[in-house]
């Protein structure tokens, strides 16, 4: 016979590694079962988003189901149309800056002369100790240059090899949108029928506290780079900068950042 206590540990040792096991199976398994979730995980997202339209929608005395449907259009309409304009444009400046180029050759070409020849002056005058060290680091950046290119490459053929389940992921997606959408009613209660009313207070109280808190910091987060990036666009083009598009995407995207943002120099005025 064991003593008590060292029963009573290795009763805890004995649930501790049942808890692990259970956890590891359940983390395996949701790992497994995410990648086929993942279409009504973004139809959940989309479904939020379109909700405000489609009650507005509604007040205009239109059905649900139709009020879903104008709003996937209306936000898919949108979205396809903002991004063949992007890429559009985006493709143009690039081709415009590509022929611009060979202006700017010389410039460019006395420029790199100058720093060659300056670091080759500087490479003679260095020790041996240095100069092996040098040429570790160059072969270390040119294999990790091969690396990248090489794992660009592969990148690019499988995201073309993947274009067909992409087109199977986003009909399926739109599709769990419209259901999600139109029975947003009758899929809460029924899962608030299947929890206890504690469980249901519990979970209302986490929506409204955390939820609704992260959507709104995130769709405030949205409409400042939106007004940062249209505002930069606007302002760029009227006083006739080049590749303004694709300087108020970079603009848009440094103003995420706390020090580069555009609002930096703002605040450092105050």
């Amino acid at each position: 016979m064991l003593r008590p206590d060292v029963e009573k540990y290795l009763n805890i040792i004995l649930r501790l590694l049942i808890y692990i096991v259970i956890a590891l199976i359940a983390f395996f398994a949701l790992k497994f079962v995410f990648a086929y979730f993942m279409p009504f995980v973004f139809a959940l997202i989309l479904s939020m988003i379109i909700e405000p339209l489609v009650i507005f929608l509604q007040k205009l005395k239109l059905k649900r189901g139709i009020s879903v449907i104008l709003s996937i259009l209306l936000y898919l309409g949108g979205f396809v149309a903002f991004s063949a304009f992007a890429i559009t444009r985006i493709v143009y400046e690039l081709i415009k800056l590509y022929n611009r180029l060979p202006k700017y050759y010389d410039v460019i070409y006395n420029f790199s002369d100058e720093v060659i020849q300056q670091a080759t002056r500087l490479y003679l005058q260095l020790p041996q100790e240095a100069l092996n060290i040098m040429q570790d680091v160059l072969r270390t950046v040119f294999g990790k240059v091969t690396t990248f290119l090489s794992h660009t490459t592969t990148w690019l053929i499988d995201t073309l090899t993947v274009l067909p389940s992409t087109l199977i992921f986003i009909l399926i997606t739109l599709i769990a949108t419209f259901f999600i959408t139109k029975d947003k009613a009758l899929i809460k209660d029924f899962i608030f029928r299947q929890l206890p009313p504690t469980w249901s207070a519990k979970i209302i109280s986490l929506k409204t506290d955390l939820f609704v808190a992260l959507i709104g910091f995130l769709k405030a987060q949205s409409i400042i780079l939106s007004v940062t990036f249209f505002e930069s666009f606007i302002g760029l083009t009227i006083i006739g900068i080049d590749y303004a598009f694709i300087l108020a995407i970079i603009i848009a995207l440094l103003d995420i950042l706390p020090v580069l943002g555009t609002g930096a120099r703002s605040a450092g005025r105050r």
